[in-house]
């Protein structure tokens, strides 16, 4: 399996297992695979095609508030 499918297949558990992912998630990941940028653009366009979200963030409705009481 390429590097690329194989990095696709990962974040695909992973969102699965999150519900969406992130833009950090998909950065870590193609390092972690040693991606390029053109590579990188195409991952994260083929994750929304197959109805990945993908947010700037963790989505709030997610977020803890540690200062909440």
């Amino acid at each position: 399996m390429s590097e690329f499918n194989n990095c696709q297949q990962n974040l695909l558990v992973l969102a699965k297992a999150q519900g969406y992912l992130t833009f950090d998630d998909i950065l870590d990941a193609a390092s972690t695979s040693m991606l390029s940028l053109a590579e990188i653009d195409r991952l994260s366009d083929d994750l929304q095609t197959l109805g990945v979200m993908l947010y700037d963030t963790k989505p709030d409705h997610l977020q803890t508030d540690d200062d909440t009481y």
